[in-house]
């Protein structure tokens, strides 16, 4: 089972993105020995040997398939000093981007992103905007947002809430970023997402990453799912960076994320006789304990109920051909113990459907007449298991006398002549 500090690491979004969509390689945080080519055969697994570089360690691999959905690998072997990644291209033809995530003294980076084409020629990447973008930070923050639910909802992920706490802590480590010359999620000064927030705000419970449910039920403020950082001329940019990271797409599309706050920050300023212009992104999201997981209980209270119904439905459901009146009473006694169930609903539906048809009464009294029958044939089959043929027989004439037509009279009328034999 994955630890909650593990989860934590793996949800807690990614990685010092210096807004590139196209293929980065960091030399200085990871090297790798035999990189395949960019062409590869459809449902191929291919072996990466990954050489963590300085300070940095290897986390793990992620990957965008072709259909722009997002997996990670976490089983790499360790040994020497060098990670070996497995990973399988086995999602249907197309271009894979394969993205390597080291962990570094300032949290999680990014290593290396590289494309390989499954079954399908290599294609040209498209340019970058590179446009600098004149308006004001708090204009770029909400376009940042829109563009963020935009895609969500490409995914079919729920929207996000905007959140002007998450916003501002937001606008403060894009700010502290500037201040101390660093890019990266954890602040020299101010630490992860989840201490700044607690520091700020004194939500003394905030955790980032997906908590266990034992762990802790109601934390007092949000549960970070991730936090993307980036820094680019323009949104489109930073986005087109973000979405081209599949560490960093996965947390976009995270389904669990209820709200959302993006912080923005200017820089503008000489540097060794030149002059350098940044936008700083920080895009966080969260998840609050009075929406998702609220929502997240009661559909894994109404799921229990659900495995307890639905066999209790089938059962019912059997009796049908052979007893409607019982089946029916099992379907009433369904709903009435489950009425917010599917199998409840479905059960209450049925029952008001059969009694309510024109030849119920009809339908009754036949059903009546075959449990009649039943209980006579279950009577003279122990009498025959008795030895006595005699009185067994006296049973299965009065039913083929009383309840023509019915198949207990058909079973009968077979009985009398295996006694006859």
């Amino acid at each position: 089972m994955m630890t909650l500090r593990k989860a934590a690491f793996l949800a807690f979004a990614l990685a010092a993105l210096p807004a590139q969509a196209f293929e980065l390689h960091y030399k200085d945080r990871v090297l790798f020995e035999d990189l395949p080519a960019k062409e590869i055969e459809d449902g191929a697994s291919l072996t990466f040997k990954v050489i963590p570089q300085g300070k940095y360690r290897f986390g793990w691999c992620a990957l965008t398939y072709p259909d722009g959905t997002t997996g990670s690998f976490e089983d790499a072997e360790i040994k020497n000093g060098k990670a070996t990644q497995k990973i399988k291209f086995d999602k249907g033809k197309g271009k894979y981007v394969v993205e390597f995530l080291m962990q570094g003294p300032l949290g999680p980076a990014v290593g290396a992103i590289f494309h390989y084409w499954v079954g399908v020629p290599e294609e040209k990447e498209e340019t970058r905007d590179w446009k600098w973008d004149t308006r004001a930070a708090e204009e770029i923050e909400k376009d940042v947002f829109e563009r963020i639910n935009a895609f969500r909802k490409t995914c079919k992920a729920p929207e996000v809430k905007w959140d002007d706490r998450i916003c501002e802590i937001g606008r403060e480590h894009c700010a502290d970023m500037i201040e101390g010359q660093y890019f990266a999620h954890i602040s020299p000064k101010h630490g992860d997402l989840a201490t700044r927030a607690k520091v700020k705000y004194g939500w003394k419970n905030v955790i980032w990453g997906m908590p266990d449910r034992g762990y802790l039920a109601k934390p007092d403020g949000p549960v970070f799912v991730g936090e993307d950082i980036a820094y680019d001329n323009n949104p489109a940019a930073a986005m087109d960076a973000w979405l081209g990271s599949p560490g960093h797409r996965a947390v976009f599309m995270n389904k669990f994320a209820t709200h959302c706050g993006v912080g923005v920050k200017k820089y503008e300023a000489m540097e060794n006789g030149f002059f350098v212009r940044k936008i700083y992104f920080v895009a966080a999201f969260a998840l609050f304990a009075d929406t998702n997981i609220e929502k997240a209980e009661k559909e894994a209270d109404l799921r229990r109920i659900e495995a307890k119904a639905l066999p209790l439905f089938e059962k019912a459901q059997l009796l049908e051909a052979t007893d409607p009146p019982t089946a029916v009473k099992q379907y009433e006694e369904l709903a009435a113990k489950f009425p917010e169930s599917a199998s409840g609903a479905k059960a209450a539906a049925r029952a008001k459907e059969l009694t309510g048809a024109p030849d119920w009464a009809e339908t009754v009294k036949k059903a009546d007449g075959r449990r009649e029958a039943r209980q006579w044939l279950d009577r003279a089959r122990m009498l025959i298991d008795n030895k006595r043929p005699d009185n067994a027989r006296t049973w299965l004439e009065k039913i083929v006398a009383k309840h023509p037509g019915t198949p207990e009279a058909e079973d009968a009328q077979r009985l009398i002549k295996v006694l006859g034999e």
